[in-house]
């Protein structure tokens, strides 16, 4: 365990990264190791050059397959899985208001 710091463990906290993700990036099969009700919505990059995607086509013609790298195969390719949208920044705002631990901490206008 890093830093001896106990209950910050993945098995600790997987319960509330999946309330929090909605994960809709098309270019990965659904699986149990995304969150897809919550109020993060995580997606592929609304935009993709004619240089990512031969960047993609070459790395994937060396045998480098395309993975979701928050999921267990990092080794690979992947189109950037981004969250931009405003309710990022709603759930940050309602995360820090409602912790009284954080009130010293968060910064949002």
């Amino acid at each position: 365990m890093l830093l001896n710091v106990s209950g910050w463990g993945w098995k600790d906290v997987e319960y509330y990264f999946k309330k929090l993700e909605n994960f809709v990036v098309p270019d990965y099969p659904s699986n149990d190791l995304h969150g897809h009700n919550g109020y993060l919505t995580i997606s592929s990059v609304p935009y993709r050059s004619k240089v990512a995607d031969a960047f993609m086509e070459g790395a994937n013609a060396t045998g480098l397959p395309l993975v979701d790298y928050n999921a267990l195969t990092q080794t690979g390719v992947s189109y950037l899985q981004v969250s931009v949208t405003v309710t990022a920044t709603v759930v940050a705002a309602m995360l820090c208001k409602n912790n009284p631990l954080s009130k010293n901490q968060c910064h949002y206008g």
